[in-house]
């Protein structure tokens, strides 16, 4: 069930959304990335020295994002019975 006024309505929004979920990064810092860098798409290809250059994202947290963004997914494997 949808609940009205609560979707996401802007270009703004929608790149929020997608750089809330990683590990430390918060509304606040996600709202600084897409300042910083332009995009999504320039903000996912940082290397971790500009990350670090964003206020509040620290060598911890530019190492999470990098890991997150760069580590291969595994294919899930069902376990059988």
């Amino acid at each position: 069930m949808q609940r009205h006024g609560y979707g996401r309505t802007t270009k703004r929004d929608s790149q929020l959304c997608m750089l809330e979920g990683w590990a430390g990064v918060g509304t606040e810092r996600a709202g600084r990335r897409v300042d910083s860098f332009g995009s999504v798409e320039s903000a996912i290809s940082a290397n971790s020295s500009e990350l670090q250059a964003v206020d509040g994202i620290g060598k911890s947290i530019a190492d999470k994002i990098k890991l997150a963004v760069g580590e291969e997914m595994k294919p899930y494997l069902l376990m059988s019975s």
